[in-house]
């Protein structure tokens, strides 16, 4: 023992062994190497509980401008062993340093709240977009494919990360471009075709910071835009045909008065009836694309438009072609609801498919109906062109009303009813321009039904005749009186 026994006396004097006194210096040291334990001690265990701390300082100390999905990834990681928080006491050393710490756990935290807020945004941008987007690694490994990749590609998305994007695409000179992309820093774009989606894609790779941290591919469709540019060398095609035959006929016919025609009375007045014939399909095929631009484009006067009303227009205008004709116009009506609607369009789309019936049909009869009607569009038998879209609340519960025409003409053969709607397809070319159309009629039907939020059906049985069924959604929730 280092101390012999203490004795106090009543009157207050301390009375030690001999011992005590020379066992001072040995005290003195105790109570050292107590105080620098205790000190080491709370060093350590402040140290060990939150070293990571010291990682994430690292960490942080080693970003770049640019930080890689890895260090991203490790700065998450981390931020759950940011325990805290640390214990404060003002009065020492200890507590001021705790202070700081916590502090630094305090910007720590929000700092990594908002990347992995960031994240998450641009994941879920990526994740919505039609176009293909891969990020690969230096090493040319992929680190992430959003899912349009993914469909791409023909395989799951975990399926394609942590692959080469050779193993991954099945692509050698893509993987070449992504390799060249990483050593140069320059962006580049080549043209593939994925043979799991049987598509062409024109695939942009670019570098990620100068290529050190890999590279971003974006993957885009291009069978669309190839679809589009057929539409459009074929609009040119039909247009600049549609445009030649009349102007020839016209010249042709110039010329023919121009050399002693005008002489002739008969022959004059014949061949001035052809110029005039068709200059009138000149002018109907002009007013024909320029009605047809306006009503893609959407251009629309919107009102409140009463069918009955308007139906009973169309009827008197074309009854007296139908009389011409010897055929019987019949109407079937019941009370009508509103729509909301152009009305010049709407007379137009129930004119072009009232006159064709007039056209086309020999002998017979023409009936135009309209009724209310409720549930999803549909008619038993029928081609449905398009499908109502949810325009003006318009859906499967929506009120609808469902025009028909119908005639006892020849019919049309069933290739031909999904493509009838497409601008100058016709299914009896010959026929068509002998009756002055421009092949234009049922593709203006077509577009404005759709942008009043309606669809068109047609069925036909050659020799029979074809019904033409029209859908709009009510403006009342209640179907008729």
């Amino acid at each position: 023992m280092l101390f012999s026994p203490v004795l106090l006396c009543a009157d207050g004097v301390v009375l030690v062994s001999n011992g005590l006194t020379a066992s001072i210096p040995l005290l003195l040291v105790g109570l050292t190497f107590v105080a620098v334990g205790a000190g080491v001690t709370a060093a350590f265990w402040l140290w060990s509980r939150h070293r990571a701390l010291v990682e994430l300082g690292c960490l942080v100390g080693s970003l770049g401008p640019d930080p890689s999905v890895d260090q991203v990834d490790a700065m998450i990681s981390i931020s759950p062993r940011l325990t805290g928080p640390f214990p404060v006491r003002e009065d020492d050393e200890l507590g001021f340093l705790a202070a700081r710490l916590n502090g630094l756990a305090y910007a720590m935290d929000r700092m990594l709240e908002q990347v992995r807020d960031e994240r998450a945004r641009v994941v879920n941008i990526l994740a919505s977009m039609d176009s293909g987007v891969v990020v690969t690694d230096y090493m040319g490994r992929v680190t992430y494919a959003n899912p349009a990749a993914g469909k791409l590609a023909g395989r799951s998305v975990e399926s394609l990360v942590g692959r080469t994007l050779l193993e991954s695409l099945l692509k050698d000179d893509l993987a070449s471009r992504v390799n060249a992309a990483v050593r140069s820093g320059d962006a580049s774009s080549l043209t593939i075709h994925m043979d799991a989606a049987r598509r062409h894609v024109l695939a942009r790779v670019s570098p990620l910071s100068h290529g050190r941290a890999g590279a971003v591919i974006v993957l885009q469709d291009q069978e669309e835009q190839k679809r589009l540019d057929s539409v459009r060398r074929d609009f040119v095609a039909n247009v600049s045909h549609e445009l030649r035959t009349p102007l020839a006929s016209i010249r042709a016919m110039a010329e023919t008065l121009l050399l002693g025609a005008l002489d002739d009375p008969e022959a004059a007045d014949r061949f001035l009836g052809i110029i005039i014939q068709e200059t009138d399909r000149l002018a109907g095929l002009t007013n024909d694309l320029l009605d047809l631009a306006r009503y893609e484009s959407g251009r629309l006067e919107v009102a409140p438009v009463d069918l009955n009303d308007l139906l009973a227009e169309v009827k008197s205008q074309v009854g007296p072609n139908a009389a011409r004709s010897h055929l019987e116009l019949r109407t079937n009506m019941e009370h009508l609801a509103n729509v909301t609607g152009d009305r010049a369009a709407l007379r137009q789309v129930f004119l072009n498919l009232v006159e064709n019936a007039v056209k086309y049909t020999s002998s017979g009869s023409i009936t135009l109906s309209a009724a209310p009607a409720h549930g999803e569009p549909h008619t038993e038998g029928a081609v449905c062109i398009q499908s109502p879209r949810d325009r003006n609340g318009a859906g499967p519960s929506q009120h609808w009303i469902r025009i028909q025409v119908e005639d006892t003409g020849p019919g049309i053969a069933g290739v031909h009813l999904h493509r009838i709607f497409e601008r100058f397809y016709r299914a009896d070319p010959a026929r068509s321009r002998e009756l002055g159309g421009t092949g234009l009629g049922l593709s203006i039907v077509r577009h404005v039904v759709e942008s009043h939020g309606g669809c068109i059906e047609v069925s036909s049985k050659v020799g029979e005749g074809s019904t033409f069924t029209i859908w709009l959604p009510s403006l009342s929730d209640e179907s008729a009186a």
